[in-house]
């Protein structure tokens, strides 16, 4: 296969997860039918999935931006080496106090900066990458959600509104993610 694979990976613009307290736009995949999502038994948000994703092909997150809840999420995942730009304050669900956007684009102009330098330097965070199979369980809304979900092949109903999924690797897991979300749509 001669794909080209990323060096390293910036993840702008990300909300927090499902739930989060007074987290702007707080949502995991579909705020309309997911609820939850863990791999590997660790609760984890778009954040999470997509470095999970990346880690996969070897690219490390660099760098980081959102809210000061996302980049706690972030944070807390990835590590201290992590570089963030908060470029707003979020106090609740349809409401934060954003910066003025010539300063909001300083703040990932620099952390995007700081985190290339690290990395040319072989100082940036290693791949996120999870042990293999992969265990993704996905709750959804609503039981009628998971109903049509649990159309897809290999998926197993652990509860009502619970899905899960063994996946050799994280491109597998990704995909099926993708798909039983789209299977759960009305």
């Amino acid at each position: 296969d001669d794909t080209p694979t990323p060096d390293a990976v910036i993840l702008v613009g990300y909300h927090a997860m499902a739930g989060t307290k007074k987290g702007v736009l707080d949502h995991t995949w579909s705020d309309t039918s997911v609820r939850a999502v863990y791999l590997n038994d660790r609760l984890v948000g778009e954040i999470g999935l997509n470095a999970a994703l990346a880690g996969e092909y070897g690219a490390p997150v660099i760098a980081f931006t959102g809210d000061q809840h996302a980049g706690a999420e972030a944070q807390d995942l990835l590590g201290a080496n992590l570089e963030i730009a908060v470029v707003k304050n979020a106090t609740g669900r349809y409401a934060a106090q954003c910066l003025p956007l010539v300063e909001a684009r300083e703040r990932i102009c620099e952390a995007v900066a700081r985190a290339v330098s690290k990395l040319r330097a072989g100082q940036a965070a290693a791949p996120w990458r999870l042990a293999p199979p992969l265990r993704l369980a996905i709750e959804f809304m609503d039981t009628q959600q998971v109903d049509r979900a649990f159309l897809m092949p290999g998926t197993e109903r652990a509860s009502g509104t619970r899905l899960e999924f063994t996946a050799p690797d994280m491109v597998t897991a990704h995909r099926a993610l993708h798909a039983m979300v789209m299977l759960a749509r009305d």
